[in-house]
């Protein structure tokens, strides 16, 4: 099926030291980001995120809010879909069980908890993926210009 624009959903774990649940991607956008997902026909945001949460690092989600919401993306990053933008909708896991693990070994490097200035370090060396630089700013996690300014 050929998609001009995807829906997209990821998400923000944030555990009780004050870090976020991030993973390295090893594909296109390589770099480091959150859980991060397409939305399938059959299912909702809340749906989707909380699959793809538990798909990549094995954890549920038990309580979401809808955080962010907008359209993201270049013509020079295609998603597997050959899609260059897609229909963001981020959430904020309020509530979850489970511990985080590296479930797709071949899609990422690391599946863990890291602090703000540890995600900070990524994006001043261009490693953190586009989409996240411009979510972790607008929800203050990261402030300040970083290389991708």
């Amino acid at each position: 099926m050929k998609h001009e624009r995807c829906d997209a959903v990821g998400a923000i774990v944030k555990n009780s030291k004050g870090h976020y649940l991030v993973l390295y991607r090893l594909q296109q956008p390589q770099g480091l980001g959150c859980p991060a997902g397409h939305v399938e026909e059959d299912e909702t945001r809340v749906e989707a995120v909380t699959r793809e949460l538990f798909e990549e690092t094995g954890i549920r989600a038990k309580k979401t809010a809808c955080v962010y919401r907008g359209v993201f993306g270049t013509a020079r990053l295609r998603c597997k879909r050959g899609v260059s933008k897609h229909k963001w909708s981020i959430y904020r896991v309020l509530t979850y069980v489970g511990k985080a693990r590296r479930k797709e070994k071949r899609e990422h490097a690391f599946v863990k908890f890291m602090s703000p200035k540890k995600i900070r370090e990524y994006a001043n060396r261009n490693d953190l993926t586009p989409l996240w630089v411009e979510v972790f700013r607008q929800l203050k996690i990261i402030n300040g210009r970083t290389n991708h300014t």
